[in-house]
């Protein structure tokens, strides 16, 4: 019986999982501080593009992404424009 209930309670955690991530980022100046800044993600694979606002302190959490390859365009006035890819 402990054999089939192991099974079963691994099989209930695998429907759990979902087919979506997240990216964290924090942008900062040369210095190290961070800094508010427009991130643009961008995935051609499943046509994703999204434009986020980072908080005051230069943190990003983006949330619900589906799995894919990402490039991403962070601008800040006053900064040169960093793409990735």
């Amino acid at each position: 019986m402990p054999k089939y209930l192991v099974v079963l309670l691994f099989a209930v955690r695998l429907f759990g999982q979902s087919n979506l991530g997240e990216l964290r980022l924090k942008v900062t100046d040369p210095a190290g501080l961070g800094l508010p800044a427009s991130v643009t993600l961008v995935s051609e694979a499943n046509q994703f593009r999204q434009t986020y606002i980072t908080r005051a302190a230069g943190d990003l959490d983006a949330r619900g992404l589906p799995f894919a390859v990402y490039r991403f365009r962070v601008t800040q006035q006053g900064f040169s424009t960093f793409r990735n890819g």
